[in-house]
Formats: C-alpha cells, sequence, structure tokens
C-alpha cells in the first residue's frame, strides 16, 4: 500500500513522501542541533575536569617511550614516555580558551561596527570600506606572521585571531542593519522624532542578537581550527599543552607510522578536534535556520 505524503511544517509547503519515514527524517533533523550540544557538553566537561581525570601529570614521563595502550596507560606513551591519554584530557583548553576568547572579541568588533554602520550613511559605507580593506588580507599567512614575530603564546594567539576574524560577520551585521532600519516599526519610531542612537539601542540591537549569537559560535569553530593548525605548524604556545601540539609532536617523530604509533599517538586529538568543531558547526547550523525562520 503506498504511503500518504504529508507537508513539512518546517518548510514552505514542501511535500515529503512517505508519512512515517518523512516524519522520522524530520524527528532526526530537529535532534541534530542536541546532539551537537551534548557532544560539546561532554567535551567541555572533559576539558574542565580534565585535571581530575588524567591518571597522570601530562608533562612528566610517567612510562617507557612508545608504549602501547594498556590498564596503565589508555592511549599509551609517546617517544619520551609522556601519558597520551592525560595530554589529551588536558590539550582541549587551549582550543576552547582560543576559540571562545577570539570569538568574544571578533564578534564584540564585528558587531560595535555593525551597529555604528546604522547612524547614517557616511558611517554605513565607512564601516563597509574597512570590512573590505580588512577582507582583503591573507588571513592565514599574516595569523602566522604576527604569532611568529610576538610569541606563540596562547594570549597572542587569541587576540590576533580575534582581530583579524571580524571583517566577514561585520559585513553581515552591516546588511542586517540596513535591512532592519527599512522596517515599519523603524520609519515609525522616527516619526516620532527618536534619535538614531536611540533606535539603534532600543531597536536595532534587540534585533541583531540571533545574528550575533549565530556568527558568535561559528567564528568558535573557525578559531579552533586555526589554533590547532599554528599548533600543527609548530607555533602553539610550548608552555601549553594542545591537541595540535600532540599532533605536530607526532608527526615530528620519525617512525610514528612505520612503529605503528599513530594509532594512539595521532587519532585521538585528531578524532577530539573533529568532534569539538562539528558539535560546533551543528549548534552553529541550528541557530542560524532559527534566526531565517524568524525574519520569514
Amino acid at each position: 500500500m503506498e504511503s500518504t505524503p504529508f507537508l513539512d511544517p518546517r518548510t514552505t509547503g514542501r511535500v515529503i513522501p512517505g508519512g512515517g519515514k518523512g516524519r522520522f527524517v524530520a524527528a532526526a533533523r530537529d535532534l541534530r542541533p542536541w546532539i551537537g550540544v551534548a557532544l560539546l557538553a561532554i567535551i567541555l566537561a572533559g576539558v574542565v575536569l580534565g585535571g581530575q581525570l588524567a591518571p597522570d601529570d601530562p608533562h612528566a614521563l610517567s612510562g617507557q617511550p612508545l608504549e602501547h595502550p594498556s590498564a596503565a596507560h589508555l592511549l599509551g606513551t609517546n617517544d619520551i614516555g609522556q601519558d597520551l591519554f592525560s595530554q589529551v584530557l588536558r590539550g582541549g583548553r587551549a582550543s576552547l580558551i582560543v576559540g571562545f576568547g577570539a570569538a568574544t572579541l571578533s564578534t564584540a568588533i564585528a558587531w560595535a561596527l555593525g551597529l555604528a554602520s546604522g547612524l547614517g550613511a557616511r558611517w554605513h559605507t565607512a564601516v563597509g570600506g574597512v570590512a573590505d580593506l580588512f577582507l582583503a588580507l591573507p588571513f592565514l599567512p599574516v595569523t602566522i606572521l604576527v604569532v611568529a614575530h610576538l610569541g606563540p603564546r596562547i594570549s597572542v594567539i587569541t587576540v590576533t585571531i580575534g582581530l583579524i576574524s571580524w571583517p566577514a560577520f561585520a559585513r553581515v551585521m552591516r546588511a542586517r542593519v540596513a535591512a532592519e532600519l527599512a522596517a515599519g516599526y523603524v520609519e515609525a519610531a522616527r516619526a516620532t522624532g527618536a534619535r538614531p542612537t536611540k533606535i539603534i539601542v532600543r531597536h536595532i540591537l534587540p534585533a541583531t542578537v540571533p545574528v550575533a549569537v549565530a556568527k558568535f559560535v561559528l567564528t568558535v569553530q573557525s578559531a579552533i581550527v586555526i589554533e590547532a593548525s599554528l599548533a600543527f605548524l609548530g607555533l602553539g604556545d610550548p608552555q601549553t599543552i594542545s591537541w595540535g601540539g600532540i599532533i605536530h609532536r607526532g608527526v615530528g617523530y620519525g617512525l610514528i607510522f612505520v612503529s605503528g604509533a599513530w594509532r594512539w599517538w595521532l587519532l585521538p586529538p585528531v578524532v577530539c578536534i573533529a568532534l569539538l568543531v562539528c558539535s560546533v558547526a551543528v549548534i552553529g547550523w541550528a541557530l542560524e535556520r532559527t534566526d531565517e525562520r524568524r525574519s520569514r
């Protein structure tokens, strides 16, 4: 018997064939943001409680070099005998500090400039011109140059990424502010004699919050990848254990693939980075979809 099609309520009348199967697909899509939140919560818990969960000091020589995974060392040891499980638990701190710190700075700059573009035509043009100028800069080479010159410290990496990653978000915010300024409720506020600054604070600012939250999450994702890339290239903070730094040291060990140590040395930090980025990306995607439905 042929199944009856139904309308997906989250779309504009799109028909999904197969009622039961379609409902299952719709429910699965609705679960994706929660899966991302749950995965991010697990990673955050592991990072926060890493000091209590780690069986050994990640800096100490707690075993023989290149030990295979065992009860004593769940992920084995590296080439000098450091416990890799303890290092993986500790390594997420650098990624999260850089990710959330850089995203906070980047979002604050882009949000402020985007709102300032609503003060008049000159501000609108100026913000667009400055954003275009920064967008013309090669992002990764500039970041590498600054970090190499000022030193590979976590604070330097965080501020550098935050100061360079704002232009694209500023253009998005600028466009959103322009769209809100053309809305009827803003015209009504102007008719009552409200000043531009009052309109921006009372009307435009609340309307841009969903965009800011979504872009903040996506900036966290890109900052985490950039931090791992810098650490992999040897530009990470040498005093801080990070997932990218673990990978950098492992690749630098010439016999890692011949000895088979890559399975417990490289795979865990790679998987952790991938899971963290995917969880943040899913949350950001869900927030963007929510904002799109609200703006319709």
